[in-house]
């Protein structure tokens, strides 16, 4: 984390040790014996979990999701040797890699770990730490973009931080906020209703 508290510096070195592997493992990218779909799990287990290490915690923004998204899209290209002639979108690779968008996957990852720590006991110093606000007065200016405010503006268009502490309260209705985590607002009605009955 900077002085500034962006995540573009831990971003960066994530990008850098996660390309360091795969240079490392161009041998196995390469090799005919083993399948396409041993080398994308091999991909999984081994580069993502380096490149996105500790991304519950980043402030996300569009550059670092770009960055990202480049760099992982640029690895499954070279392991379906994918050549930059050949016509596909990148809808298409991550079909036929069964891949997510990292937009997405970043997003399930930090509010799973919300959930893991909404679900803690009162006085737990990390569930604490989510409504901490720092005392004393902010310089004049725009409002810079905290984590906080970029998970409030994850789900601004379906629900307040407040109904997501609800939702946390109850299991089911938590499971049901992560199969469509901030994406489909169809599933406002149903969290307000599963709040209203435990209360």
């Amino acid at each position: 984390m900077s002085e500034s508290g962006g995540t573009e510096e831990d971003v960066a070195s994530r990008n850098k040790r996660a390309s360091g592997v795969f240079v490392q493992l161009y041998r196995v990218w390469r090799y005919l014996n083993i399948s396409k779909e041993v080398k994308i799990r091999i991909f999984n287990t081994n580069i993502k979990p380096i490149l996105l290490y500790d991304c519950e915690t980043w402030k996300t923004t569009n550059q670092i999701t770009r960055i990202l998204q480049i760099f992982t899209n640029k690895c499954l290209r070279g392991i379906m040797n994918i050549k930059w002639t050949d016509k596909i979108t990148n809808e298409e690779l991550w079909t036929i890699t069964h891949q997510k968008s990292l937009e997405n996957q970043i997003k399930r990852r930090k509010w799973n770990w919300i959930g893991h720590t909404l679900h803690k006991e009162t006085g737990a110093i990390e569930k604490t730490a989510l409504d901490w606000s720092p005392q004393g007065y902010r310089s004049r200016g725009r409002p810079k973009r905290t984590w906080r405010r970029a998970i409030e503006d994850e789900i601004r268009s379906t629900r307040s931080w407040n109904e997501v502490k609800g939702i946390a309260g109850d299991r089911n209705a938590w499971k049901l906020f992560m199969d469509a985590p901030i994406l489909h607002k169809e599933y406002k009605d149903l969290m307000m209703v599963m709040i209203q009955t435990h209360k």
